[in-house]
């Protein structure tokens, strides 16, 4: 063991797993106020899913009970839950697990259709064209774009938008109406609800989407690759850095021999027209990745609102990596997990500025204690050696009828001193040559000085507290004055004899 890791965290993660779990009180709903305030995410218990196979968790959904509206922010199901986030306008409203039904789309076969579709469908967030077709190559339009968005979102309408071209009569009014009431959509003199979205603008559409949940920010993105990086548009960069590796792009292979793993590259190709597939993918995408659920573990030690501040060298982040992924679902997002840690000098440095609740801390064993880990092992080792070859023999000796085990080990004391178990079998050395426990208990039982520990052989013998030396082996001798047979021999016909 080259590292002894002392591991400060632990203590207080073990110390909160032994007080009595937090209950939410009344049998309450857990739930939490999202960053903003506009939305409130409710957890809701579905025990009953424990039961089900992961093809008909994926169809459940959540809604609203008295009306049987499905909640678009849902998630996926949950050790026994599923979390619903909803507008704070109706955060009282009760809540209900519901099992949709896979929708069959009429233009794309089951096995060619994106998971992600059903998972809207249920959740009321897509619509198809109204004649069961995906048309996923389709390019979306301005007026598709934002009434998925406002499905997502659970926006209300807000009155005229103000735009030229869009009139009450149209189909895409209200959900235009609502966008533009919620500041999804900017105020122009028009809309232009027939323009094809292009990849740029639905990230950035999707982006805005999210940030007004509460579910993301430019401080919470990471860096993203692309070989046209140059050609991202500087209003969309934001979005773009954000969402990260959600935002759509092209992944091209550089080698496509097949003689390797082929490297790749991503583009953005940002101007190009987003299709109604890479539009499901992402709403999907985001929908499953940016919201960072508790688990019951964290809801239980009140990790669920707040962690403490955790910091150590720069080799134990992974564990504190690993207790938020143990703690929440999309752990990686969590606002409160730093991004690396300090240094160790740094960090105990910070620990003493107050600026740190908990170290992560790991030290070099010191050699003594490396060769007394040796020392240690090694002993076990042999311990643990002992109690094997005991039980070995003592099994082969009751196989072969012995009717006195200690007795009979006395006799082979000297042989047994060096024996091991090999293969299964008892072996030791006579005369510098291996032979088995088997073979010199045959000898034993053929040995008419020893054939009467094994077997039927019957000895007449004598018992304490019988007067004479009629029987008494060894002409009355005692017990520390026998040779080997002698005693072996006593204490085979008295079993329950003491010896001085």
């Amino acid at each position: 063991m080259k590292r002894f890791i002392h591991l400060l965290v632990c203590v207080l993660v073990a110390a909160a797993m032994i007080l009595p779990a937090r209950a939410e009180p009344g049998g309450a709903l857990w739930t939490r106020e999202e960053a903003g305030g506009a939305y409130v995410t409710v957890r809701v218990p579905f025990p009953e899913g424990e039961g089900m196979s992961w093809g008909q968790t994926r169809y459940l959904g959540v809604r609203y009970a008295g009306t049987g509206e499905p909640v678009a922010l849902t998630s996926d199901y949950k050790a026994g839950y599923l979390f619903a986030t909803v507008p704070a306008r109706d955060a009282d409203r009760p809540l209900e697990v519901f099992q949709g039904e896979r929708f069959h789309w009429t233009d794309i076969q089951y096995q060619n259709e994106p998971v992600s579709a059903n998972t809207l469908y249920i959740r009321s967030v897509l619509h198809g064209d109204g004649e069961g077709r995906l048309n996923l190559e389709q390019v979306l339009t301005r007026a598709e774009a934002f009434s998925l968005l406002v499905r997502l979102l659970d926006l209300e309408e807000g009155g005229d938008p103000g735009y030229g071209d869009v009139a009450p009569s149209d189909w895409y009014y209200s959900p235009v109406s609502a966008a533009r009431a919620a500041g999804l959509a900017a105020a122009d003199k028009t809309f232009r609800p027939n323009d094809s979205v292009s990849r740029a603008e639905f990230n950035t559409m999707v982006y805005r989407a999210f940030r007004s949940v509460g579910w993301i920010g430019p401080e919470r993105g990471e860096a993203q690759d692309y070989v046209d990086s140059a050609d991202i548009p500087d209003w969309a960069l934001e979005a773009y850095r954000a969402l990260g590796s959600l935002s759509i792009s092209t992944v091209r292979e550089l080698d496509e021999s097949g003689e390797s793993e082929p490297e790749i590259e991503r583009l953005a190709q940002p101007g190009q027209g987003v299709t109604r597939r890479e539009a499901v993918g992402l709403i999907a995408s985001a929908l499953d990745r940016l919201p960072v659920y508790p688990t019951q573990a964290a809801i239980d030690r009140g990790f669920d609102r707040a962690m403490p501040v955790i910091d150590g060298s720069t080799s134990t982040y992974p564990y504190t990596d690993a207790l938020y992924s143990a703690l929440f679902h999309n752990a990686g997002r969590h606002p409160e997990l730093p991004a690396s840690h300090s240094k160790s000098h740094a960090s105990y440095e910070r620990l003493i500025r107050g600026e740190v609740d908990v170290l992560f801390a790991a030290t070099k064993a010191s050699i003594e204690l490396e060769e007394q880990a040796k020392t240690d092992k090694a002993a076990h080792e042999k311990e643990l050696a002992q109690v094997k070859l005991v039980a070995a023999v003592d099994a082969e000796l009751t196989a072969a009828g012995s009717k006195n085990n200690t007795a009979v080990r006395a006799i082979l004391a000297d042989f047994l001193a060096g024996a091991k178990v090999v293969d299964g079998k008892v072996t030791g050395k006579v005369n510098g040559e291996s032979v088995t426990l088997a073979a010199r208990i045959e000898a034993m039982k053929k040995d008419t000085s020893t054939d009467f520990m094994f077997g039927s052989v019957q000895r007449e013998g004598w018992k304490p507290g019988e007067g004479g030396d009629s029987g008494k082996p060894a002409g009355g001798k005692k017990p520390s004055e026998m040779s080997y047979a002698e005693l072996a021999e006593y204490l085979a016909a008295n079993p329950d004899a003491k010896l001085d």
